[in-house]
């Protein structure tokens, strides 16, 4: 199959041509394409998936609407992007066959995945939603209560998460976190991060800025508490409107977290209360020793801030967690 330029932005720069099923990216426009091949001329299918419509874009995928002709069931299908820095095909399964045996309701349920052609694919569950970004982008900001509860269904799947396999997530963040209309919530992309996050620069740092642990920054030991972090960052920006550190400059944004002290979000809203404040602040604290221990012992918080009761936080004389 080839394509003599870009489709989006008829840039002469997206021009390509494959044999076999691809991904790529115009560097013009950086919008994402799914080339079928040859083989396959039906450009609606992709192996054994009838592509109904394209229902969103990652940094390194694109996602269909689609429907499994052998298993007879619509489904979510996300077809990635060539990775650069892969390590090959037994990492990808793993990936994906861990995703899949996570069974939790706040979980979106990943139901296969492999290659066709050149192109890595996962298919999920499908769920009828937007994920928190697109909220923020159409609603600016959420209701404090409404934040915190859904800080509460993340809790409870980033527990499962731990408490079963001992894995945490690696990029919690308002995109990977879906909303449907009835508000329930569902992560998405558990399990998919280590070969499938973004990267920045040559500082090979996974995760998104405006999220990212310090020390994911730092390449230190990482467990449940980084989440708890960047799910801290992202209930600040639910309620802030904005991220607790943003700057134009990324490595600005991601040296931030080691050099400055976390904010209190009364400086963005003085409506907050002071103990959501001090709870945001223990979910964000620097050393991951002053933070909550696990995602079970924060959702007990968010559910007492919901109920109107003063959080326990964190005892800082506790002993501290040996990594």
């Amino acid at each position: 199959m080839k394509i003599d330029k870009c489709p989006i932005c008829q840039a002469a720069e997206g021009a390509v041509e494959s044999d076999t099923q691809l991904v790529y990216r115009c560097p013009d426009c950086m919008h994402l394409f799914y080339l079928h091949s040859e083989q396959e001329p039906d450009p609606e299918t992709f192996l054994h998936f009838k592509l109904i419509e394209e229902i969103g874009q990652g940094s390194n995928a694109i996602v269909y609407k689609a429907l499994n002709t052998q298993e007879d069931r619509y489904c979510a299908l996300k077809l990635f992007l060539c990775p650069e820095y892969a390590d090959g095909e037994s990492d990808f399964n793993k990936e994906f066959e861990f995703a899949a045996s996570l069974i939790h309701e706040n979980i979106i349920r990943v139901y296969s995945g492999g290659h066709g052609g050149r192109v890595e694919y996962l298919e999920t569950e499908l769920f009828e939603s937007m994920d928190l970004n697109d909220y923020l982008e159409q609603y600016e900001k959420m209701p404090v209560e409404d934040a915190i509860a859904v800080g509460c269904e993340v809790c409870k799947a980033l527990d499962y998460v731990w408490s079963n396999h001992l894995a945490i997530h690696r990029d919690i963040k308002p995109h990977n976190i879906l909303i449907d209309n009835e508000g329930y919530i569902k992560i998405c992309d558990f399990g998919m991060v280590n070969e499938h996050g973004e990267w920045f620069d040559d500082m090979k740092i996974e995760g998104t800025p405006f999220y990212l642990s310090p020390e994911s920054i730092s390449g230190d030991y990482q467990d449940n508490r980084s989440d708890i972090y960047a799910l801290g960052v992202t209930l600040f920006h639910l309620i802030a409107g904005d991220p607790p550190f943003d700057d134009p400059s990324l490595k600005k944004t991601i040296y931030a977290r080691l050099e400055s002290s976390v904010p209190d979000i009364r400086m963005f809203d003085y409506s907050v209360s002071e103990d959501v404040a001090f709870v945001l602040q223990t979910m964000m604290s620097t050393d991951p020793d002053d933070r909550y221990v696990t995602a079970q012992e924060c959702y007990d918080d968010l559910v007492r801030l919901l109920n109107g009761e003063p959080p326990q936080l964190v005892d800082s004389g506790r002993p501290k967690i040996n990594h």
